[in-house]
């Protein structure tokens, strides 16, 4: 069985990597796919999925775990806010939102494009969203003024800082 998210093992070398934050809720169930598995001419109890869906965040998903480490490191860094960019049905800007009202930390995103799109989808929580995105290309707009802003890449395209 895989560890839980609390029992995370830093080395006595990394003490000071910053921690990632509580963003979701751990462990998501696994569900078995019986009917689909006897499809693919599997037993019945040899197809499972893991419901990231089911992480209490935005909608969910994988990125939540990154983002844990991200936000983690941008609070021990001090930002005050969080820039990110993306497509206008980007999962990582959306949870990027979403984390930022969470934990309480102004976010500016940047999508690529423009507005004039019907919004639907998975770009209808912008209409409600407390970070409205902003069109136009990332590296003009994505300046910031705010005095402690942490930018990331598109979908968060860098490690995060997870240390063993």
């Amino acid at each position: 069985m895989c560890p839980r998210r609390d029992d995370v093992f830093v080395n006595s070398v990394h003490d000071d990597a910053p921690r990632p934050v509580r963003l979701g809720t751990w462990p998501t169930p696994l569900e078995p796919l019986p009917r689909l598995a006897e499809a693919l001419g599997l037993g019945a109890e040899n197809l499972w999925i893991k419901r990231d869906d089911l992480t209490g965040l935005g909608g969910g998903g994988n990125k939540i775990r990154k983002l844990e480490w991200l936000c983690g490191a941008a609070l021990a860094e001090g930002a005050t806010h969080l820039v990110t960019t993306g497509a206008p049905q980007s999962n990582h800007a959306r949870l990027t939102a979403a984390a930022g009202a969470r934990l309480g930390l102004e976010t500016v995103v940047v999508l690529a494009g423009t507005p004039s799109a019907p919004v639907r989808g998975k770009t209808s929580p912008w209409t409600r969203c407390s970070a409205p995105p902003s069109y136009g290309p990332a590296t003009s707009r994505a300046r910031p003024s705010p005095p402690r802003p942490k930018r990331w890449p598109p979908g968060s395209g860098r490690t995060a800082p997870c240390r063993q």
